[in-house]
């Protein structure tokens, strides 16, 4: 599976970040299937069946390996990567191949423990050789044996997170796999999710068991809909987020995840969508697997400390880098019905906002009037008191008020409009509108979706809604009624 991933996500790297749709995306998308229809999906990476328990001297997972100086019980969670545990003692690593190591000034192949929301990183030094490059290389925070040229000693409740470096002095991103190693203090529950990789309490939230189908919708598919196996290929392995700066994309695996937001918004949307549609719990089961341990990754994320100590400032405002975070914790916190990540995505009227999807949309008050009125940048159309109470959109509204703009072609309007509709779609199906409060959120997705409804495309990558989405919608949303907010 892991060469099919490789070929994939190869269309994700090609998108810039505000770009129109390429001319030859579907041209693309035509080769890419062609390949896999006629590739060996199979992967040979060393693994064991989820509840599995053995005691050995290295695991493997995708092309990386992790060496240990003695036999260790080991096993796998349900993503796939795994778990070790020493007793309650600490781990021993001998080495991490491929090692890390100078490349004539870059440093490649690095391993972090736990990293931080940080725009600095240990995985690899490109910045280092003068290549245009985003995120800083760290060398205190590169702990892989290969580099340091001893032993990692691992204590229980730790990760380390290794990557392979792309082959390439090209960056968004530089990496191209990764892979978790999680010391426990013993083994745990069969079909467990992966802990938070930068959670140093390691705690097991759930397990395959607590997933609550239910909440999630039943319509049925339309003949054209892609089948929700066909996405499972596009969220399976390691999604590194920690980091909620633009410089992001630089630390987002190739072979497992898109590098810009709004490529991962476009999944983390339609993946959603698909997950409300009348699939089987069996056929729903993988793909709702890969959401949730998301999920679980992301809510770690928020008991990680801030960026440069901006208080509630996560995945905030920020061109298209920052969307498609809130769908995937929504719905981890509906199917475990986990308080913790339903008080996170539940933007209380206001009083809670931490995501892009809510600091960009508003409703216009005389606030917004006077903020153009009294903006000199004559790049920038004012908006007037004919638009009071308009479902609008803004670039940085929430922070910069100075960038607000009434025009319907500002600049990112679609980039993030296309994931705002699908998203809003898939959680209305969720009957979980009240659970995300924020109105405007919806109320301008109709609006976009009204103005911007005839610009589809079946390319995951680009502005344009997706085509299966929008003939979704057009069945389906008038039958989930009118925005009526209490």
């Amino acid at each position: 599976m892991k060469h099919c991933i490789l070929i994939l996500l190869t269309l994700f790297t090609l998108s810039g970040c505000g770009s129109d749709d390429s001319d030859n995306s579907e041209d693309m998308i035509a080769e890419v299937t062609e390949i896999i229809e006629n590739s060996d999906t199979t992967d040979d990476s060393d693994t064991t069946d989820d509840s599995e328990v053995i005691g050995v001297n290295s695991v493997k997972s995708g092309d990386i390996t992790f060496n240990f100086s003695q036999e260790y019980e080991s096993g796998q969670f349900l993503d796939g990567q795994w778990w070790v545990h020493n007793n309650g003692g600490n781990v021993e690593i001998t080495s991490i191949t491929p090692d890390s190591f100078d490349d004539n000034g870059r440093v490649r192949n690095g391993a972090e423990i736990n990293p931080l929301n940080e725009s600095s990183q240990g995985f690899d030094g490109l910045k280092d050789i003068g290549e245009t490059a985003d995120m800083s290389y760290e060398p205190t925070k590169n702990v892989d044996p290969g580099i340091t040229g001893e032993s990692l000693i691992v204590s229980v409740g730790d990760s380390v997170i290794k990557a392979i470096s792309r082959e390439g002095n090209d960056n968004r991103p530089f990496i191209s796999q990764a892979a978790i190693l999680t010391v426990l203090n013993e083994a745990p529950p069969a079909n467990s999710f992966r802990p938070a990789y930068v959670d140093t309490s390691n705690t097991i939230i759930a397990t395959l068991d607590d997933l609550n189908f239910d909440v999630l919708g039943k319509y049925a598919p339309l003949e054209t809909t892609p089948d929700i196996s066909e996405y499972l290929p596009y969220v399976e392995g390691v999604w590194l987020d920690h980091n909620t700066e633009w410089t992001q994309r630089e630390i987002h695996p190739e072979s497992s995840m898109p590098a810009y937001g709004r490529e991962l918004a476009k999944l983390t949307s339609i993946v959603g969508l698909q997950l409300q549609l009348d699939y089987t719990d069996a056929e729903k089961q993988d793909v709702l697997v890969a959401m949730v341990q998301y999920a679980i990754d992301l809510y770690g994320v928020l008991g990680n400390g801030t960026i440069d100590d901006k208080e509630n400032y996560y995945w905030y405002n920020n061109g298209g880098h920052n969307q498609g975070r809130k769908l995937p914790l929504l719905i981890g916190g509906l199917v475990l019905d986990h308080a913790g990540m339903l008080a996170a995505v539940n933007a209380e009227g206001g009083d809670n906002l931490l995501f892009q999807e809510d600091h960009q949309t508003f409703y216009v008050s005389q606030t917004e009037i006077d903020a153009t009125v009294n903006n000199d940048d004559e790049d920038l159309e004012d908006y007037t008191s004919a638009d009071i109470g308009l479902p609008e959109w803004g670039i940085r509204a929430w922070d910069q008020a100075n960038s607000l703009d009434a025009d319907w072609g500002s600049r990112y309007r679609t980039v993030t409009g296309n994931t705002y509709v699908v998203t809003s779609l898939a959680v209305r199906m969720m009957d979980a509108t009240e659970q995300w409060n924020w109105p405007a959120f919806f109320d301008y997705s109709d609006r976009y979706f009204s103005i911007e409804s005839e610009g589809v495309s079946d390319s995951l990558e680009g502005n344009s809604i997706m085509t299966s989405s929008a003939e979704l919608w057009n069945v389906y949303r008038a039958e989930l009624g009118d925005n009526d907010y209490d």
